[in-house]
């Protein structure tokens, strides 16, 4: 595992600790240092009746005295001193103080139980699913459905000790409780249960969407029949659709994908034409090979089924990820996830390692090393391209001719200093698998060709690609490419947008059509202006550089908004300067004020961000 994944690993391991242990561990503490008042206070209560018995003996006396020694809250609560029932009676109920704590302390060895069980439960599952690849679907269910029930049962649990804690730490060591303390804690805890226990059952959209087109077995009869001839050698099914596209990969799925032409569903193989055109035939039948050998070998109907179990349980991290109080069982199921992700990485690459071999087997070892060597150089270049062109910081006209750029440029690309290194490290682009670099591709398949061989290999024309065999084929892409481009250079535009400090009407115009200016009216008839520059207030103008932090408190009873601007620079005594704006908002505007405020601002810091980031190069 390399150093910096390791390091990630870590702290995620370290924050899930913090998150199953740290509030048991306080609440523990609270707890015990309660019982230990409570036991002080009924060791004297219990002697100063023994100094008035008037019945006792000597001997008594000090017997009972004695007695009174062992004493404590605990052990009168938990019936193991029956002498003193009617005192348990009193004292132990759920409404009573030493009830309460006797609970709390009960409730926090139970959940740090839990929470030690809980990271046993991932360590299990995860090597589980590491050293058994063929039951990592199960593996993955267990802990989707426990981890769902540990973290919802941690976050009510823990609600309510936070809850308890906002009252009994104030009250305890300062004899003083504070109602808005308590609240805020009770607010805090409603909010992290619902949101732990309604996304469990919230449906996660699936995110299949892809840009291509299906190509009819009519249009491209000899691609079909070398498809469903190398599917029948490795006795499996062909796709149902095989589907064009303009990615820089291929790839098969056997889940559903959405098409502009509608949602397809079974076996699907993804073909891209610009590789097909750079792909020698026979170095396109090796990748054919391989993405057949994937249907061959299970790997499609796992990912299919796994697939969407992995998004539901990302929906629900998400979803966790947005309140503070459940961010302990975002950090134990974002700890499951990272660990199992370990196995699925190395079963990643074992199947990817199959695929190259079978495909080896029915093309060569040359044609799939050749392949992987052209793939791996087309991706590269084609993002070294599309970076140059939106590092450009002026709004791109017309078309921008991606694919001729690519295609002219890639054999000088092959020349440069940076492209062994960028090849040899890289690994296939892909939507749904990690793959290996592509060094150890090579050697898998017996074709271990040395960095300086690669580029005469990307430098060489094919002479017949499958490309040329499907039927306008140029009308098939140019849309494609068309409406890629576009997309292009919609985020493209919207970057600059963010990038701008605008020095002239053009540059303006883009980042009023992305931040354009908003007026909120106030109650007493003023308007607050909200644009690129800062906002205006009927008192005062506020400059985004005059702004470093920023508190809202929502008015109430009749009373304004107050907008707490803190500043960059220091204040009196080298405190940090604030200023206070009073806002006349209502129930309406409150939240688009909120919302301009905060968009332009964290424009404002981005863009200052972009050229700090420019300037050290």
């Amino acid at each position: 595992m390399p150093a910096a994944l390791r390091l990630a690993f870590f702290k995620l391991l370290g924050f899930a600790v913090l998150g199953l242990f740290l509030l048991p561990a306080l609440t523990g503490w609270v707890s015990g240092h309660g019982l230990d008042r409570f036991t002080t206070e009924l060791r004297a209560s219990l002697s100063a009746s023994l100094s008035e018995a008037k019945d006792l003996s000597p001997a008594g006396l000090q017997d009972a005295k004695a007695f009174v020694a062992t004493v404590t809250a605990q052990s009168v609560c938990d019936g193991s001193l029956p002498q003193l029932q009617s005192l348990a009676q009193e004292l132990c109920g759920a409404t009573g103080d030493v009830g309460q704590f006797v609970l709390a302390r009960r409730i926090s060895t139970a959940t740090l139980w839990l929470g030690a069980f809980t990271l046993l439960l991932i360590a299990g599952l995860a090597g589980l699913a590491y050293a058994r690849p063929h039951l990592q679907l199960a593996a993955f269910s267990a802990g989707w459905w426990s981890l769902r029930a540990v973290s919802a049962l941690e976050v009510l649990v823990q609600a309510a000790m936070l809850v308890w804690l906002s009252f009994w730490i104030t009250a305890l060591f300062f004899n003083i409780y504070i109602v808005k303390l308590i609240l805020i804690a009770g607010a805090l805890a409603a909010v992290g249960a619902w949101v732990a226990i309604t996304a469990i059952f919230k449906r996660a959209a699936r995110d299949n969407a892809i840009s291509g087109v299906p190509i009819p077995r009519e249009q491209a009869p000899a691609l079909w029949a070398r498809v469903r001839q190398y599917a029948a050698k490795l006795g499996t099914e062909p796709p149902r659709q095989i589907i064009a596209g303009i990615d820089a990969s291929f790839f098969v799925t056997e889940a559903p994908l959405k098409l502009a032409q509608g949602e397809v569903s079974g076996r699907s193989l993804f073909v891209s034409l610009p590789l097909l055109r750079v792909l020698s035939r026979q170095e396109a039948d090796a990748v054919l090979a391989h993405e057949m050998a994937h249907f061959s070998g299970g790997d499609t109907a796992f990912g299919a089924v796994l697939g969407p179990r992995l998004a539901a349980y990302a929906h629900y991290m998400a979803a966790l990820g947005q309140n503070a109080m459940t961010l302990l069982a975002f950090y134990v199921l974002n700890l499951f996830r990272a660990a199992f992700e370990l196995a699925l990485s190395k079963s990643s690459r074992d199947r990817e390692f199959a695929a190259d071999r079978a495909a080896a087997g029915l093309t060569s070892g040359d044609a799939i090393a050749r392949s992987l060597i052209k793939v791996s150089a087309y991706s590269a270049y084609r993002n070294t391209v599309e970076q140059s062109l939106f590092e450009h910081n002026q709004r791109h006209e017309g078309p921008l001719g991606l694919a001729q750029r690519v295609a002219n440029g890639l054999a000088a690309f092959a020349q440069t200093p940076d492209f062994q290194a960028a090849v040899a490290e890289s690994a296939m682009p892909h939507p749904f698998d990690s793959h290996p670099p592509l060094r150890q591709r090579l050697q898998q398949v017996g074709a271990d060709y040395p960095a300086d061989a690669f580029a005469g290999i990307v430098e060489q024309a094919p002479a017949e690609t499958w490309a040329d065999l499907i039927l306008d084929v140029d009308a098939l892409e140019a849309p494609l490419w068309r409406q890629y481009e576009a997309m292009f250079a919609d985020q493209h535009e919207q970057h600059l947008a963010l990038r701008y400090e605008p020095a002239n009407d053009a540059e303006r115009a883009i980042v009023l059509r992305h931040f354009p200016d908003v007026e909120i009216s106030l109650k007493n008839g003023g308007v607050v202006r909200i644009s690129y520059r800062g906002m205006d207030t009927p008192e005062a103008t506020l400059q985004w550089d005059q702004v470093s932090a920023v508190r809202y408190e929502d008015g109430s009873f009749g009373t304004s908004d107050k907008l707490t601007v803190t500043h960059p620079e220091k204040g009196r005594l080298g405190m940090a300067a604030t200023t206070t704006f009073k806002l006349a908002l209502t129930a309406q505007t409150r939240e688009p004020f909120k919302q301009a405020f905060g968009q332009h601002w964290r424009r404002h810091q981005i863009m200052r961000q972009l050229q700090r980031r420019a300037a050290a190069g």
